[in-house]
This record gives C-alpha cells, structure tokens and sequence, in this order.
C-alpha cells in the first residue's frame, strides 16, 4: 500500500508541496522538481516562502497557506522556478496533525494552469482586436443568434446608418424589421435569411 501511495505521488502531474507551519520546506514530488527546477534537497530546511514565491507579501502567504481552513475554497498565487519563470497555479491546502491537535505539518497541492492563462490571454488580445476592426468599419454590423433567435451585436456603423440601437432594434416586429430596406429589395432579403439559416459557420453570403 505504501508503494502504492508513493506511485500515486510521485507520478501525479498535481504539485505537492509539503511545509512546517514556519514555511520550512519538507517535501516536494516529481511534478513539482520538474516544474520549479528545485529538488527535494533544495528544498528540504529551506524557507519555501522566500524559495518559490518571492514576490508575494508574507500576508498573503500566511492567510493562504498557514492559516488555510480545509473548507477554504481553492486560490491562484503564482509560483516563481529557479530559472525565474513564473507559472500560474491553483492552491488547495491541507494540514496534518500531532498526537495534541496542533498542526505540525502542511501540504499545499497545486494545479498548473500556466497554459490555460496564456491561451485566455491570447483571446482576449483576439477579441479586443476584433473588437476594434468591427468598431472601425464603415460597415454597418450586427450579429444574429439563431439560437437564441434575438439580435446580440450592432456596431457603430449600423446605429450610425439605421438609427436603432440593440435594444430598439430587438423590439421590431418582422414587418417593422423590413421596412429597413427598400421595398425593391424584400424579396432579396428573404432569399437571402433562407440561405443563412441553411447555411454552414464557414460559409459567405453577400446581399
């Protein structure tokens, strides 16, 4: 069972990080070795504070984890390795005890989420630069949800060009919607939902 137990630790890709209730350092796995450049024996007697998190405020260390509760919801401090990178990581906490009920020893379990910031980082950058390209355009936009059967988006332009705002534009009633275009063209514009509402994400069509 014992070799189990090691197995399950030591092959986990969860960091774990065992402490004294005074940041002294007393284990770390392999995940977290791999992760931070730190061995156990960097680790081991060493302040794991002034190790691995050196730019956060010794409050926020101890209100995080030392004075962690085990019902304590989950927190992100990110984690400084020995070549200086910083990765993103979610905390939950747990504290062993001795034979009196004092806390002898914690183990913080950390979940890598480094990736995850950058993807979230890069969409967001996506997003605020279509954002502004829409923003920009002489063309008047607005985005329908099929779904949800309601307009979500207009852009500048197009309140610029109809005068209707979202929230007017979505009051319309069918007929009312029309009389946005020429009566020449009604015909056109039927066509033209039809092939959208058969239409594939990839697919183009102009009107």
């Amino acid at each position: 069972e014992r070799n189990f137990l090691n197995t399950l630790v030591e092959d986990t890709p969860t960091i774990i990080l065992g402490y004294h209730p005074d940041g002294t350092g007393t284990f770390i796995n392999q995940a977290g070795e791999r992760l931070t450049g730190f061995s156990q024996g960097d680790i081991l007697g060493r302040n794991c504070w002034t190790l691995l998190f050196p730019e956060q405020e010794s409050h926020t260390i101890w209100k995080h984890f030392i004075n962690a509760k085990e019902d304590d919801q989950e927190f992100e401090i990110p984690l400084t390795g020995r070549n200086g990178s910083v990765h993103h990581i979610v905390w939950k906490v747990t504290r062993r005890t001795d034979d009196t009920g004092d806390t002898s020893e914690f183990y913080a379990f950390g979940t890598n989420l480094t990736l995850q910031r950058r993807v979230e980082s890069e969409l967001r950058q996506s997003e605020r630069f279509a954002n502004k390209i829409t923003e920009s355009s002489l063309a008047g936009i607005y985005i329908y949800d099929l779904d949800r059967k309601t307009k979500v988006y207009l852009n500048h332009q197009y309140t610029k060009l109809t005068g209707h705002t979202l929230a007017s534009l979505n009051l319309l009633e069918q007929e009312q919607f029309r009389l946005l275009f020429h009566p020449d063209d009604w015909d056109l514009v039927e066509q033209h939902f039809v092939k959208i509402l058969e239409a594939d994400d990839k697919d183009i069509h102009e009107i």
